[in-house]
């Protein structure tokens, strides 16, 4: 059976068999488009994408049990992102199972609905293609320890170092990731990362690490970050050490938001993004922004790059 059909029709008897029964049931889908201009003198270019079209299904199963299905649908096929099944037995302890995104970097603490760009960072891209911050089967802990002004967030799991839903082959290896954000006061969260593949033949780790914090004062926000570590990908030496940071800062100004963004990564090749930017409250389920980046890549001439984004979510 094809794998596309198979995932759209699991998708279609939970809805029907969840729908059936008595449980709390909530559907959804978001949606984001982004119209780009790259002025690069060796190919320039302008060009409609769609960033996201991603229907969910979350579902109270009772005893505490909760369920999350998400999908992504690109070219008339879909491809699994979330499965996952969690028990909560209070807010200090909760146990899930299934697919998700490993916990790693600041952007881990926010979705893609309220960061500041029109994309993901260069740092959260990067640890994402080295595998530290994809995707995985496994399994995990999390909570929320203590009260404010102390409050500490932790989410500790143990996944398959390979997705057979990413098309590549399963082991025996597994990968490790953590995170815990510290809160010692409101408008402070400390977030420390930790992840480490390892190949239980060969005892060989690489490990990755990320330490960050963002502020929240009067309607300001400020957020920076440092991650480095290893690609756990990668079979060249050259390769392997990767590192990147980022810093951003904006400021809520009634339906309007404007921010400024610096990134840089390396995976061998340097690259450096400056970017400034608007968002605009349209609705309560929809975002525009506007966006204008300075792009500098290593072996490559800068050059700038517009974009327009259409963002909602119901």
């Amino acid at each position: 059976m094809n794998r596309n059909f198979a995932f759209l029709l699991i998708i279609v008897i939970t809805i029907v068999s969840l729908t059936e029964s008595e449980q709390n049931i909530d559907l959804g889908v978001e949606f984001a488009t982004v119209w780009a201009w790259e002025f690069s003198d060796q190919e320039p270019s302008n060009a409609f994408i769609i960033q996201r079209l991603r229907p969910k299904l979350i579902a109270d199963l009772g005893y505490n049990f909760s369920f999350k299905l998400t999908v992504e649908l690109e070219n008339g096929f879909a491809q699994l992102k979330d499965a996952k099944l969690q028990w909560k037995y209070n807010k200090q302890l909760k146990i899930g199972i299934g697919r998700r995104r490993n916990p790693f970097g600041l952007e881990n603490i926010y979705s893609f609905w309220s960061i500041p760009g029109v994309d993901w960072s260069l740092i959260h891209n990067l640890f994402e293609e080295s595998s530290h911050h994809d995707r995985r089967i496994g399994i995990w802990v999390q909570g929320k320890l203590f009260q404010e002004p102390f409050k500490i967030k932790y989410d500790f799991g143990l996944y398959n170092r390979f997705d057979i839903y990413a098309g590549e082959q399963e082991t025996s290896d597994k990968h490790f990731s953590s995170q815990i954000v510290y809160s010692p006061q409101k408008f402070l969260n400390v977030v420390l990362s930790l992840s480490s593949g390892i190949d239980m033949l060969d005892l060989d780790r690489r490990v990755a690490y990320g330490i960050g914090a963002d502020i929240k004062i009067i309607g300001i926000e400020i957020a920076g970050e440092y991650a480095s570590g290893e690609d756990l990908i990668s079979e060249t030496t050259s390769e392997a050490d990767i590192e990147g940071y980022q810093f951003w800062a904006r400021y809520d100004i009634g339906r309007f938001q404007p921010y400024v963004q610096h990134e840089f990564s390396d995976n061998g090749k340097e690259k450096k993004h400056t970017s400034l930017g608007c968002r605009f409250k349209l609705t309560k389920n929809t975002r525009i922004k506007l966006q204008t980046t300075y792009i500098d890549k290593e072996s490559d001439n800068p050059y700038n790059e517009f974009c327009i984004k259409a963002h909602a979510k119901f």
